[in-house]
């Protein structure tokens, strides 16, 4: 009775500190096939981990907590069999504290607040309203018109990418979100208040009263050869690697004139991320003893590959 006591016990431990993960794979090789099937069978605070397929997961709506991991935004453009892309996302009261990482995402329609993304290509413009707070993204790739309202919003090693006409970012109603690290390339930039530190901007207008980015104001620098930062025909994202002459050959990894591949000082691991591919391992293969007691040693054999 005592060692079944124990065997118990730990297996309840392992409950306590081992989240649920469930694999989505359009393919049929995870858990689940569709990614209503894996929110519906999934708990809050559960991680999904979406697996690369030739067609977008959809448009869906999210109102518990889920954290998403993907396997990069152009995971096929260096070896992986495709993106993982999601469709629209509608984030409803009851969502937040979700994480969304390493995904290629459409428009995001925010009705909660305390969100996460981190590695993403947002492909659809969106707005967040002045109800909504504490919207965090680090290192993503935005292409569409993004409308901010909030002040509690931050975008940081972020690349804001636009066609040369039209608007790309515009905050308004007197919100103050910050914008650190982060690269600007045409459209119009709108500020009517804002903190924009230690960024490269580039576009056709920059800042409106009161606020204007100035060149080498809080460690911003107003370039007018942005557009030879990055080779351009390596595809939608041109891979953002740095050409032959560019400015950020020798300024971008200091931290002082960031921009796309810049970061704070000391903070390597907050730079830009290539095509969105996560940082971390993918288990191939899980073996173990079948059975075990309190005296011996269980072994464990884990197969694991990184990017």
């Amino acid at each position: 009775m005592r060692k079944l006591l124990f065997t118990i016990g730990i297996l309840i431990g392992l409950g306590e500190i081992c989240a649920n993960v469930v694999v989505l794979d359009a393919a049929g090789h995870g858990d689940y096939a569709t990614m209503s099937d894996a929110i519906a069978n999934s708990g809050t605070g559960d991680t999904i981990y979406v697996v690369g397929s030739a067609a977008s997961y959809g448009n869906f709506t999210l109102s518990t907590e889920r954290t998403f991991i993907g396997n990069g935004y152009y995971g096929q453009s260096i070896g992986y069999s495709s993106s993982s892309s999601l469709g629209n996302i509608t984030l409803n009261p009851g969502a937040a504290n979700s994480v969304f990482s390493n995904l290629e995402i459409g428009t995001i329609t925010f009705n909660e607040s305390n969100i996460t993304f981190d590695a993403c290509i947002i492909g659809g413009s969106f707005t967040i309203g002045s109800s909504i707070s504490n919207i965090s993204y680090s290192r993503c790739l935005f292409t569409s018109p993004i409308y901010v309202q909030s002040s509690s919003v931050s975008f940081s090693n972020s690349i804001f990418n636009y066609a040369s006409s039209g608007n790309g970012v515009t905050v308004s109603g007197g919100s103050s979100p910050a914008f650190d690290y982060c690269t600007f390339f045409d459209g119009n930039i709108s500020f009517d208040a804002s903190i924009v530190s230690n960024s490269v901007v580039n576009s056709s207008r920059v800042g409106q009263t009161p606020v204007v980015v100035t060149d080498g104001v809080s460690g911003n620098k107003v370039d007018t050869e942005a557009n030879l930062l990055f080779e351009t025909s390596l595809g939608n994202d041109g891979y953002f690697q740095l050409q032959s002459g560019s400015p950020g050959k020798t300024s971008s990894q200091t931290g002082a004139e960031s921009g796309a591949f810049g970061y704070p000082t000391g903070q390597p691991e907050n730079a830009y991320l290539l095509s969105g591919l996560p940082a971390i391992p993918k288990i191939t293969a899980l073996e173990f003893e079948s059975s075990s007691n309190s005296s011996s040693n269980l072994s464990i054999r884990i197969q694991a590959t990184t990017n």
